[in-house]
């Protein structure tokens, strides 16, 4: 699964909405989503600042002062202010968890859906892009696409969106073929045994 179709928790969903809301008023939401996405990978790379966010040691005082150093002058006041919040709420430890959700939350915001799309071996930009504008189109949204390569399906496709799984993976097309092998010969030995 995609970090874009990651659940996240009703307080992180909560925090995200809320952040969501303050960029919109305050004209600056592009500037935040690109800082939260930026923040969020920093989490997962940079193993002294997921440690600064995890500290139990360091009062929330001390964590805001290094929040503080490390992000002033890199980030707006809005992204700032909202990481004090968090700090202060004792939620930074999730604050990964957080840009998750805020990506996801302002991605529906501006009519973005995220698609998983499994394919048999990796597809060109060009073909991928012409994907996303179709499903995008189909669905009246902007696609976003997230490719994951799995050979087993020898060819064609298939597409998570949210929990609904669409497959057109030449695998299935044969498994469904033979099934369909399976009932019609299972039909025909019945009648074949009725007749007798």
């Amino acid at each position: 699964m995609s970090e874009s179709n990651k659940t996240y928790s009703a307080a992180q969903t909560v925090y995200a909405r809320a952040l969501l809301e303050l960029a919109t008023s305050k004209e600056c939401l592009a500037e935040v989503i690109d800082e939260m996405a930026q923040v969020g990978e920093l989490l997962k790379t940079d193993a002294g600042l997921a440690s600064l966010c995890a500290s139990q040691i360091l009062s929330v005082e001390k964590r805001g002062e290094s929040l503080k150093r490390v992000f002033e002058g890199q980030i707006s006041a809005v992204t700032l202010d909202f990481f004090g919040v968090v700090n202060q709420k004792g939620r930074l430890v999730e604050l990964g968890d957080i840009c998750g959700a805020f990506a996801q939350v302002a991605g529906v915001a501006m009519g973005q859906i995220d698609v998983d799309v499994f394919v048999a071996e990796v597809m060109d930009g060009g073909a991928l892009s012409d994907l996303a504008s179709g499903i995008g189109g189909a669905l009246g949204k902007t696609a976003k696409l997230n490719m994951i390569v799995d050979p087993s399906l020898i060819g064609g496709l298939k597409l998570r969106i949210g929990d609904q799984l669409i497959d057109g993976s030449v695998a299935n097309q044969l498994k469904n073929m033979r099934q369909r092998l399976i009932d019609t010969g299972r039909e025909k030995a019945k009648l074949a045994a009725a007749s007798l």
